[in-house]
């Protein structure tokens, strides 16, 4: 599931035109180019039916952090990622968004330099696809 997410999400034009191929899972490089994905699984689940089989299908509740170097940035990422889970396609069934939160850091820079902001909208959403 990860990987095809990724993919798909880097397929989507408007989403890619703003961090380009900097959607990563768990980690974001901390001198790396801004604005950027960051996703976290926090759950995955495969449903069944209430006899026990399995439906079919699996979900997974996710954390989506878009960063960004201004406030305006990070927002604008937040936006073109949920246009993106909109258009899966493939063994993606649908998304829904759960909730977001806005936050601001200051990054340590080297020494001598001025630290720099790092804005970040954080959304929590489900993504269910096909089971393999």
């Amino acid at each position: 599931m990860e990987e095809d997410l990724v993919a798909q999400l880097l397929a989507d034009a408007g989403l890619s035109a703003l961090v380009g191929d900097r959607i990563t899972w768990n980690l974001r490089d901390q001198a790396g180019a801004l604005p950027a994905v960051v996703l976290h699984l926090i759950d995955a689940t495969r449903q069944r039916f209430l006899g026990g089989r399995r439906s079919g299908f699996e979900g997974a509740y996710l954390q989506a952090d878009c960063w960004g170097s201004t406030f305006a940035e990070a927002k604008d990422v937040s936006r073109a990622f949920r246009a993106a889970l909109d258009n899966l396609t493939g063994a993606f069934r649908g998304s829904a968004e759960e909730h977001e939160r806005d936050d601001a850091f200051l990054d340590p820079a080297p020494v001598g330099h001025r630290p720099a902001e790092l804005h970040r909208t954080s959304l929590d959403v489900r993504v269910w696809r096909q089971a393999p």
